[in-house]
């Protein structure tokens, strides 16, 4: 058997219990758990994920809860495969949001309901069409129905489209909870007590919203002349009250991207939420990668760039990484232009783009 599987395992502050179809499973190593959220998080569903590996033969029944206790931030999960090699079955496991690619149940939307549908009707028949979870919460009060039209699709179509009109992302809480999280919220925090360097990256606040209904009126916020300085919405559902909320949050809320190679964490951070590094201050988790062992929980964390495609928000990051840019030369100088960007140390000028 090798070295890293171990019956349970122990470390300062908890001990890890793992059942998977109800029975414990009584040697297990290698743990990881995934969570992220794409981009600034402005819209999607995110799907949590946990591996372990544990000595053959592994035979829970398909798909079966999997749950480890002994740890904050790990909630239920689901066997979605396993493989084996060499007497070890590698065993990788989702969260509930996997399941909400069951189609959304139309057809038990009687003639009673109004053609615009109450949206409690909408996240109450996803709740139970997507099974096992408490309830659902945090979508804006503004956002009160959901055409007919908009619900011939699957369970996860119809959350994505409710994520972009209300600019923020679904995912599922420990407690099983199918969660709306704003953009410019945060879920939680933990605290990582040791951390590596952090290397932080751009900026982005937004100066403006720009929505686009489905009739095509245009509503704006604040200052959104320009694309990469701006959140931008197109949505069947979005509002000028929704516009409102939205930029409500966005103008005070500043995304910084950054990574952190290696952290000792004192639980998991839930998707969305925050790290407070010592001595570093706090930041976004916005991809967390944990490994969970005897000695405690270690993780890579970082949130992502604004943006890796748009020109306009390509010139203004390249703009601001003036004062982060390392080229081996004091007192050099950086500016933009549409053939590239153009260094100049006073001596010469090196052409990049």
């Amino acid at each position: 058997m090798p070295p890293q599987l171990r019956s349970r395992l122990s470390a300062a502050g908890f001990s890890l219990v793992l059942t998977a179809g109800g029975t414990e499973v009584t040697r297990f190593g290698n743990i990881t758990v995934t969570k992220a959220v794409d981009g600034l998080g402005t819209s999607g569903i995110c799907t949590s994920q946990l591996s372990f590996e544990t000595p053959a033969p592994f035979n829970a029944y398909r798909a079966a809860p999997v749950v480890l206790t002994g740890v904050s931030g790990v909630g239920k999960y689901y066997i979605d495969s396993r493989s084996q090699s060499g007497g070890v079955v590698t065993v990788t496991c989702l969260d509930r949001m996997a399941f909400s690619d069951e189609d959304f149940p139309y057809a038990s939307i009687d003639s009673s309901v109004p053609k615009n549908v109450p949206i409690n009707t909408v996240m109450d028949l996803i709740v139970r069409t997507v099974g096992e979870l408490t309830g659902w919460g945090g979508i804006p009060s503004w956002l009160t129905s959901i055409s007919r039209t908009e619900l011939q699709e699957t369970c996860s179509d119809i959350l994505t489209k409710i994520s972009e009109a209300c600019c923020g992302v679904f995912y599922i809480t420990d407690e099983q909870n199918l969660q709306f999280l704003p953009y410019g919220n945060t879920s939680g925090q933990v605290n990582a007590d040791v951390h590596t360097a952090l290397d932080v990256g751009c900026e982005f606040t937004a100066t403006g919203i720009k929505c686009t209904d489905g009739d095509g009126n245009v509503i704006t916020r604040g200052d959104a002349s320009r694309k990469y300085d701006s959140i931008c919405i197109a949505s069947e559902l979005i509002t000028d009250s929704g516009c409102e909320e939205i930029w409500g949050r966005a103008e005070n809320y500043t995304h910084a991207a950054y990574s952190c190679q290696r952290c000792r964490l004192d639980g998991i951070p839930p998707t969305g939420g925050t790290v407070n590094f010592a001595g570093s201050g706090i930041m976004r988790a916005g991809s967390v990668t944990a490994s969970i062992s005897k000695a405690g929980i270690f993780a890579e964390v970082s949130n992502p760039e604004p943006s890796d495609s748009e020109i306009g928000m390509r010139g203004r990051n390249l703009r601001e990484s003036d004062s982060k840019v390392r080229y081996g030369r004091s007192g050099a100088m950086m500016f933009t232009k549409y053939q590239g960007v153009v260094m100049v140390d006073g001596e010469e000028k090196v052409n990049s783009g």
